[in-house]
This record gives C-alpha cells, structure tokens and sequence, in this order.
C-alpha cells in the first residue's frame, strides 16, 4: 500500500486572478517594438505572479482603498481555507476572505491577520466550527492599510484534503511501549498518564480543538481495554502550542498520545499490528459530526514492548514557554513534537475516555 498526501492546495490550471484598488509595484518591461515586432510585446499583468505556482516569484504592490484579489476557479470546488506565503516585503496585514457561492453572492469565510505566511481555515457562518463551502471564486480583500506596499509570493486555495495522521518512530521503531513514569500534561488532578500504561505516540495535521485519534487493530477492532463494568475503555490527548488569548488553528506537525492504563486490564498479545485514524468533529463538546478524514499505514507492534518515557513537555503551573516533547525507548531518543503546556482536554474534545458506545463506527 501507498499512502499519498498534500496540503490539499487545487489546481490552478483554470484560475484567473485579477485586482482592484492595488497598483504594482514590479511591473516588468515586456520589450520594445523592432523590425522583426513592429507592434511591441504587451506585459503580462503582474498579478498573475501571486498565483503562478512559483514561491520564487512576487507580486508587489500598493494597497489604495478597499484592495481586493480575486481568484476565479471557472469552475466549482469545494473549499476549505485559503494559504498565503509572504514575499520579500511587507505582509498581508489585515485581511478578509469572501467565497462565491452557488447563488452568485460574496459570503464571508474567514478573517483576521497575517504578519507572515500562514494557513487560514474557513469558518461557517456563526464561527463555531470548521466549514467548506462549494464556490467558484475566493476574494482576498486587504483592509485598512492604504498606502502600505505588500508582498506575495503565492496564493492558494484549499480543498477538502489536508489532515492526516501517523505514528511517531525511533530508530525505525514505532513509539510503543510501556511508560517509565507518570506523565503530567495538565493542570487537573488526573491529568496524568500513570505509570505501566501502554503508551501510543504519533503526530497529526489538523485542528487540534476538532480532532480525535483512535486506533485499529489488524481485525478492524479498536485498540483498549476493559473497566469494571466490561466496557471498552482508552484514553488520548492531542497536544498543540498555547495560542494564548487567541483560537486553536491548524497545525501542520502535532503531537497526539493514546494509552491504556494498568487497571484497564489490557494485553497486546495477539495484537500484531495498529493503525491510527484521526477524525474531525464539528462539535468539541459533542463529537457532534464526527467523521474521518485520515488514517495511517499499519505498523507493528513490538512482540515485547520496551519501557518509553516522555520527556519534556511537563506541565508547570508557572512555565508557560514552548518545550520540546521528547520520547525516550529503551535508551533512544527522539523529539516528538512542540508543547506549550496546553492540551486540547481545554475544549472536552481530545482528552477521551472510550466506552462501547462512544467506539462503534
């Protein structure tokens, strides 16, 4: 098997771009009319530059009032955010995205600030959840800079793809094992992985506030044990940087936990192989609109499962900087990704405990 990915970026084949109240700043000279030309070559418009598939060029340009580009598709697609890489100048600043809809009228997706390349993921109506909306034109409008120079190199658009999930690894060896100690991720008084869990390690991109990892076994069955009363029970958490007062956005290399702890009575034999499945919801509260939107290639579980320590990424009630989370298996190590003290438990959506009913498909 093959697994393939991308940012979901769509074909620009058929775009056109044009702008509105924003005047080049890099118009280059198409040349002058000869013996051989006598009718002088016409530049291209130097708009075509932010969208011509190439990070190594840029546009330039002069905002005036109510700047605006837009992007037309020709066709409808389905959208679901919209990426922006700076140039060598100044950044977007303030923006809006509108998107065009089936009826023909302009709807707003997105809005905010950017100070330098960024992804932005589009929001529906009431601003609660992660939305794609079928359009055949995205409109980026600059707002409340005129006067100011900006630069672009490349905009895109994004389609329905984009999430994914796999396993960590050490020395080839994927992040499995037994934890070493206790392993605080949070404030609250169980927010610890106790020591002699199993412990399942791997990253993630996607919305850190909206996503669940679950995990397979090689009979299509979920990976957990059992509690007093025979239900199936596991745990996980996704980490992602602190956005302070901000929103949780999309990450593009996160890091999640899955394990099963001692009273959860679980053994791995007959387990020979887990895949992991990362699944988005509208509703962190809820699970509401749960749905899948990747997974990962089986790997095997190792027949005796060394100790791992998660090193790094402690919770300290006074520490608020980035750590590096590490883990450590029987003696190698690797770092697993970045944490600022925050797990997305902070929303009800990633800290879960797996009954029957909570697992079925």
């Amino acid at each position: 098997p093959i697994k393939i990915q991308d940012d979901g970026s769509l074909d620009k084949s058929w775009w056109t771009i044009s702008g509105t109240g924003i005047t080049a700043s890099n118009i280059q000279n198409a040349g002058t009319a000869d013996d051989d030309m006598p009718c002088a070559p016409k530049a291209d418009d130097p708009i075509l530059l932010a969208a011509d598939g190439n990070d190594s060029t840029e546009y330039i340009g002069t905002i005036s009032a109510n700047a605006e580009i837009t992007l037309g598709f020709n066709r409808y697609e389905i959208v679901s955010g919209f990426k922006y890489t700076a140039g060598s100048g100044a950044a977007l600043g303030n923006y809006i995205i509108m998107v065009r809809t089936e009826n023909g009228t302009w709807q707003e997706a997105a809005s905010g600030y950017l100070g330098g390349s960024g992804t932005v993921f589009f929001e529906n109506a009431d601003r609660k959840y992660i939305s794609t909306y079928k359009a055949d034109a995205v409109k980026l409008v600059i707002c409340d800079q005129p006067g100011q120079e900006i630069s672009i190199a490349e905009l895109d658009v994004l389609g329905v793809t984009g999430d994914d999930v796999d396993f960590r690894s050490t020395d080839g060896t994927p992040a499995i094992g037994v934890l070493s100690e206790d392993y605080r991720y949070g404030s609250g008084e169980n927010d610890v992985i106790p020591k002699g869990s199993i412990v399942f390690t791997g990253a993630y991109k996607g919305n850190p506030a909206y996503s669940v990892v679950m995990l397979f076994d090689q009979n299509g069955n979920v990976v957990g044990g059992t509690d007093t009363e025979g239900y199936l029970t596991a745990n996980q958490i996704i980490l992602a940087d602190d956005p302070g007062s901000g929103l949780l956005e999309d990450v593009a290399n996160g890091t999640w936990i899955y394990w099963l702890t001692p009273s959860d009575n679980v053994s791995l034999a007959g387990i020979p192989q887990v895949r992991a499945e990362l699944y988005r919801v509208n509703n962190a509260l809820t699970n509401e609109g749960e749905r899948l939107v990747s997974d990962s290639m089986f790997v095997d579980v190792p027949q005796i499962l060394p100790e791992i320590s998660l090193g790094g990424g402690r919770y300290e009630e006074s520490d608020n900087t980035d750590d590096t989370l590490s883990t450590e298996i029987s003696g190698s190590t690797e770092n697993i990704g970045t944490d600022s003290s925050l797990t997305t438990d902070n929303t009800a959506a990633a800290d879960n405990m797996w009954s029957t009913e909570g697992a079925e498909e």
